[in-house]
């Protein structure tokens, strides 16, 4: 095209009227995409409240997806951080006498995840008992050393430094315990459970179809019973872990590198079709039941 044509006026408005139809067509189209990404990309409303409680207090706290955290700190009061990322549900809190309720309350049952979504950040006293329940997401407890209930269904579990009773219980959700030192009790369906690093002289593990691992030493005089149908058992120790085994498997196979001396003169031996292993570590002060179906179950040294 020859620098005449270009300044041909009628051309230039041709041309004109193109660029801003185009222009109104971008428009159009920008407006329409962040209309549809308008609830992923605005912030969630943010809520705090702080409850004033005495000793040894009750927090019962119930959400359906998000990540919750729950950390014990020293002041005595209950501070509630919510992000409320939608406007289908309402955050519902009251104080009772000595008892804290913190719920996630959804107005449409059937709405999506996302529609349903709020993250907690929860600070109680030290001291507290806590009954948790929590459907998706990630629950994180630590440094609490009243009584701890768990309630998941597919959120994974992830408890640390708590020092006082702890039953926690999933559906398909992945269960992660450490450093903890009270008595311990946890089942899962289909979940994993993980041990790491526990001071508990009380652990009992139930699961049908996950597995089951414990990483760490056992604490002398402790009893400690894991049991999966299907599920496998893997037990990592140091050589010095004084342990008294008592294993079992009915189709699954036991395998150990660990110097055990077995009550029946034989590392493995067969009982009825069920393969066993009955021995003890060193002095054989802690008490360690496993006991599967059809998984494996594994000791070995660190």
């Amino acid at each position: 095209m020859s620098f005449d044509l270009i300044r041909d006026p009628i051309l230039l408005h041709r041309a004109n009227a193109m660029g801003i139809q185009s222009l109104i067509m971008n428009l159009l189209r920008s407006s329409l995409l962040l209309a549809l990404s308008a609830p992923f990309l605005v912030a969630g409303e943010r809520f705090e409240k702080v409850f004033p409680v005495t000793k040894n207090p009750y927090v019962m706290i119930t959400n359906y997806t998000g990540v919750v955290t729950v950390k014990g700190w020293q002041r005595q009061e209950v501070k509630v951080i919510a992000i409320n990322f939608t406007k289908n549900v309402e955050i519902d809190t009251e104080l009772i006498g000595g008892k804290v309720k913190i719920a996630t309350h959804v107005l449409d049952k059937l709405a999506t995840t996302e529609k349903a979504k709020v993250d907690y950040q929860i600070l109680v006293p030290e001291d507290s008992n806590l009954d948790i329940q929590t459907n998706m997401g990630t629950l994180e407890v630590e440094n609490i050393r009243g009584t701890i209930e768990i309630d998941a269904v597919e959120a994974a579990v992830i408890v640390h430094g708590v020092s006082g009773y702890l039953q926690a219980r999933s559906l398909g959700s992945k269960l992660t315990i450490s450093n903890a030192s009270g008595m311990i009790q946890t089942n899962t369906v289909s979940g994993d459970i993980l041990f790491v690093h526990l001071q508990s002289n009380s652990v009992n593990a139930n699961s049908t179809l996950g597995n089951i691992s414990y990483d760490g030493d056992f604490v002398s005089r402790g009893k400690y019973a894991f049991t999966t149908n299907e599920g496998a058992i893997l037990i990592q120790c140091a050589e010095q872990a004084s342990v008294e085994w008592d294993a079992k498997t009915v189709k699954g196979v036991i395998e150990s590198d660990l110097p055990i001396t077995s009550k029946k003169h034989s590392s493995v031996s067969r009982d009825n079709g069920r393969q066993s292993l009955l021995g003890t570590s060193n002095r054989g002060e802690a008490t360690v039941q496993l006991s599967t179906f059809s998984g494996k179950i594994k000791i070995i040294r660190k």
